[in-house]
């Protein structure tokens, strides 16, 4: 029986056979490779046998509008092409301009879009707060509609999939995701979910430790929540 391979990767070999779809099992792993090399971290992911299984498995299955949300964004042509309206432009260049490496596909912009038209700009917030806790949230809903990586933010759903997530009840994820949009708060949850989410993308997570510093349970995005609440007891 072939060893459980990680969701994340599972996730990865999709997101990368979209946007290439002539390349086959060899090619999608001296890609990885390559991206874990650029990231400075070393690769330790599935081998080309374990792809080409995935591939069958896992992404042939697919239907075209499944296989449609792990493209990569470009403007003006994933509107042109009806994978996202045109509202989500200003969200989607937003998030473009903080993807050095490689670009945010569709469903990530889709997230970032929805929690950008949920979260107020709250007066004095510097902009790299802002950003960084839109992204968190949007990429936490995002890994968890894409394959179950995250625990179900709702109460009245198991906590289902990895390990590592499963001591995070779902009502106080789902709180503080409403806290984090509603008020700009950066909760102690979320920068736990911060450090769980390293090796999904280690290049972001160091954004949000500079954007953020650690060490408090409550954190706000505005620049009077540089005076933050005191950790409850």
């Amino acid at each position: 029986m072939p060893l459980e391979t990680d969701p994340y990767w599972i996730e990865r070999i999709k997101s990368i056979k979209a946007n290439n779809l002539s390349w086959g099992a060899g090619r999608i792993l001296k890609e990885m490779q390559q991206e874990a090399a650029r990231s400075g971290v070393e690769y330790q992911g599935p081998s080309e046998p374990t792809i080409r299984r995935k591939l069958r498995t896992e992404w042939d299955p697919l239907d075209k509008e499944r296989k449609t949300q792990y493209l990569y964004f470009y403007w003006p042509e994933s509107m042109m092409n009806g994978s996202l309206p045109w509202e989500a432009s200003a969200a989607g260049l937003e998030l473009l301009r903080h993807y050095p490496i490689e670009r945010p596909y569709v469903r990530q912009v889709k997230w970032f879009w929805r929690v950008t038209q949920a979260m107020p700009k709250h007066d004095g917030a510097p902009p790299e707060k802002y950003f960084a806790l839109r992204n968190l949230i949007a990429l936490i809903l995002t890994l968890r509609d894409h394959a179950d990586l995250l625990p179900d933010l709702t109460p009245s759903k198991r906590v289902a999939s990895t390990a590592e997530l499963q001591h995070l009840p779902p009502p106080m994820m789902a709180r503080s995701i409403e806290d984090a949009i509603a008020f700009g708060v950066y909760t102690a949850e979320l920068q736990q979910m911060q450090e769980l989410l390293s090796p999904f993308r280690p290049d972001f997570i160091h954004k949000v430790r500079e954007a953020f510093e650690e060490g408090k349970a409550r954190r706000t995005i505005t620049a009077e929540g540089d005076n933050d609440e005191q950790e409850r007891e």
